[in-house]
C-alpha cells in the first residue's frame, strides 16, 4: 500500500478477504480508493467497517466539491478531516511512488 500500486495491492487485499479476519482500517480505505479509480469489479463490502463506508462517501462528495480548485488551496482542508487516511495519503503524500520516471508529480484522474 505505501507503493501507492493498485496492482500490487489486490491480490494481497483478496487474500485478507479469504482468510476472513478483520480487515485493518486503512486496507478497507485502499480498497474503496482502488475500486473507485478502477471499477472493475463488484467489491465486496458486507465485512467493511460502515463508519469507513460513511467517510469514503464524504471525502468523495469533498473530492467534488474542491474539483476545481488547485491542490495546495484544498490541501490544509483534507488534511483536517482526512489526515488520518489512506487516501489523503494517496493523493497529498508526496513520495517516489507517485512520480514519473523524470520525478514529477503524476497528476490525478478519476
Amino acid at each position: 500500500m505505501q507503493l501507492k500500486d493498485i496492482e500490487r495491492f489486490w491480490p494481497a487485499f483478496m487474500f485478507w478477504m479469504q482468510k476472513g479476519q478483520p480487515l485493518r482500517t486503512h486496507m478497507q480505505e485502499a480498497a474503496l480508493l482502488f475500486h473507485h479509480l478502477e471499477r472493475k469489479f463488484q467489491l465486496d463490502v458486507s465485512r467493511f467497517d460502515p463508519a469507513v463506508l460513511k467517510r469514503f462517501q464524504d471525502f468523495i462528495a469533498m473530492v467534488n466539491q474542491y474539483a476545481n480548485y488547485p491542490e495546495s488551496a484544498v490541501v490544509d482542508l483534507y488534511k483536517q478531516r482526512f489526515g488520518d487516511t489512506y487516501w489523503f495519503y494517496y493523493f497529498f503524500v508526496q513520495d517516489h511512488s507517485n512520480r514519473d520516471a523524470k520525478g514529477e508529480q503524476k497528476p490525478y484522474s478519476s
